[in-house]
C-alpha cells in the first residue's frame, strides 16, 4: 500500500513538473514572438515615433536695442528676417533633401552641403542655417513643397535694418555670426555656434 501511495505521488508530481515546465516554456515563446515583431516587423515605425518625441529645445532670439542719435532719431533699429533651416536628424536622407531644395531655390548644392558639414558638431535637432534673409518668392516656394521636404524650416528673427545705409557706418558698426575663434574668448562664453554678435562700432560696445 506504502509503494502504491509513493508511485501516486510521485507520477502525481512529474504531471505538475511538465506542467509547470511547459508554461514556463510557451512564456518565454510568447515573448520571443513579441519581442521579434517589435524588434523586425515594428522596428523602423517605433524608432520613427520615439524620434518624432524626443524633447528639443529652441532657442528664441531676442530683438537687440534701437540705436538712436543725440535728437532721438532712429538710425539702427529691428524688421523680420526669414531665415532657411534645416534640421538634420529630420531631413533623413539629407543629401537628396537638400539636391530638392536646391532645385526649387535656385542654389548651388555644394553650397548648402558645406553648410551642413561645417556644423557637425552641432546636435542632431540644433537647426542649421542654410540661407539667411531669403525673399517672399523663395519663402512662398519652400512652403508649397514643405511637405516634400522634410526638415527644411523657415525660422522668422529679428535683423538689424540701418536706416540711413553707410552714413556713419565706422560709428554704428555691423554685426556677424560667432567665429570659433571668437567662442573661445571670455565676453562670448556664453554663446554658442550660430549665434550673431556685433563686430564693430557701437554694434561691438552694447
Amino acid at each position: 500500500m506504502q509503494t502504491y501511495l509513493e508511485s501516486v505521488d510521485s507520477e502525481w508530481f512529474s504531471q505538475r513538473l511538465v506542467g509547470v515546465l511547459v508554461a514556463i516554456m510557451a512564456a518565454f515563446a510568447i515573448m520571443g514572438i513579441r519581442l521579434l515583431y517589435l524588434q523586425v516587423l515594428q522596428g523602423k515605425e517605433l524608432r520613427r515615433l520615439s524620434e518624432i518625441n524626443s524633447i528639443r529645445l529652441q532657442d528664441i532670439d531676442a530683438p537687440r536695442g534701437l540705436i538712436q542719435d543725440c535728437n532721438g532719431r532712429t538710425i539702427v533699429e529691428n524688421r523680420p528676417s526669414f531665415n532657411l533651416t534645416i534640421v538634420p536628424k529630420d531631413a533623413k536622407p539629407v543629401t537628396q533633401t537638400i539636391q530638392k531644395l536646391a532645385r526649387l531655390i535656385d542654389e548651388p548644392v555644394e553650397i548648402l552641403m558645406k553648410r551642413i558639414t561645417g556644423k557637425k558638431h552641432s546636435g542632431a535637432y540644433t537647426p542649421i542655417l542654410l540661407k539667411e534673409d531669403i525673399g517672399r518668392d523663395t519663402l512662398a516656394v519652400v512652403e508649397v513643397h514643405k511637405n516634400s521636404l522634410p526638415g527644411v524650416r523657415v525660422q522668422v528673427a529679428p535683423r538689424r535694418h540701418y536706416i540711413y545705409n553707410s552714413h556713419a557706418a565706422h560709428v554704428v558698426g555691423y554685426m556677424g555670426e560667432i567665429s570659433m575663434g571668437e567662442l573661445q574668448c571670455a565676453p562670448y562664453e556664453d554663446c554658442k555656434s550660430g549665434d550673431f554678435i556685433g563686430k564693430f562700432g557701437i554694434e561691438k560696445a552694447y
